[in-house]
C-alpha cells in the first residue's frame, strides 16, 4: 500500500520542520524554517503577560500570532539551547559581560512586570533571553550563572559579576543600581 501525503493545508505554510518539547524549547511546539526560526507554541503555553513586554528586549517575547491546524499558536524566535553552566564554562570574558548585562536586563523587565518565574536560554542569534514560565526561579538560575561565569574570570570581571549576582539575588533595586553593575561590567570587558 503507497502512502499519500496529507493535503497541504492552507493555514499552515509549509516550513514546519519537527514538534519540539518543553525540554528542547521555552515553549513547545512546532519548529519552522525562516530567518530567524520560529516556534509556533502553543498559545495556552505563552503567559498572557509577556505579550506586554517590549519586542527588542530581554524577555522572550512572541512576535506574532498564526493560525495553525489545531487553532492559534503564538510565534517566537526559536532558543535551540539553554543558557546554563555550561555556556558559563565556555565563556570567554566579553560573552561573560554580554551574558550578565542581559541576564540585569531580563531581570529588572521581568520585576517591572511581576514574573518571577521562569528560565534562561539563548535565541538563535546567541543572545541571552528570558523565557518566562512556571517552574524554577529565574533569579536563582541566574544567580548561579552569574557565580559560574565569575569563576572563571580576571579579578576585575569576576568582582562586576559577583555585584551582578547580589543585584539579582536583592528583592528591591535602588535608581542606578543597574547603571553602575552595568558599568562595572563593561569596564571589565568588551561584550
Amino acid at each position: 500500500a503507497s502512502m499519500t501525503a496529507a493535503p497541504p493545508s492552507l493555514l499552515d505554510p509549509q516550513t514546519a520542520l519537527r514538534r519540539l518539547s518543553a525540554e528542547e524549547a521555552p515553549y513547545a511546539g512546532w519548529l519552522h524554517t525562516g530567518s530567524p526560526p520560529t516556534v509556533w507554541a502553543d498559545l495556552e503555553q505563552v503567559p498572557d503577560d509577556v505579550w506586554r513586554c517590549a519586542r527588542d528586549g530581554h524577555i522572550l517575547v512572541p512576535i506574532d500570532l498564526a493560525r495553525s491546524g489545531s487553532g492559534l499558536a503564538a510565534v517566537v524566535p526559536h532558543c535551540p539551547a539553554r543558557l546554563g553552566l555550561d555556556s558559563a564554562d565556555r565563556a570567554t570574558p566579553g560573552a561573560a559581560v554580554t551574558i550578565a548585562v542581559s541576564v540585569l536586563r531580563a531581570a529588572a523587565e521581568a520585576r517591572s512586570c511581576g514574573m518571577e518565574e521562569g528560565s534562561w536560554w539563548l535565541d538563535a542569534s546567541g543572545r541571552p533571553v528570558l523565557a518566562v514560565h512556571d517552574g524554577a526561579s529565574w533569579a536563582d538560575d541566574g544567580r548561579d550563572l552569574l557565580e559560574r561565569l565569575a569563576l572563571g574570570a580576571g579579578p576585575v570581571l569576576a568582582s562586576a559579576l559577583a555585584r551582578a549576582g547580589e543585584l539579582l539575588a536583592a528583592p528591591r533595586w535602588r535608581d542606578g543600581d543597574l547603571e553602575e553593575c552595568e558599568e562595572r561590567l563593561f569596564a571589565a570587558a568588551e561584550p
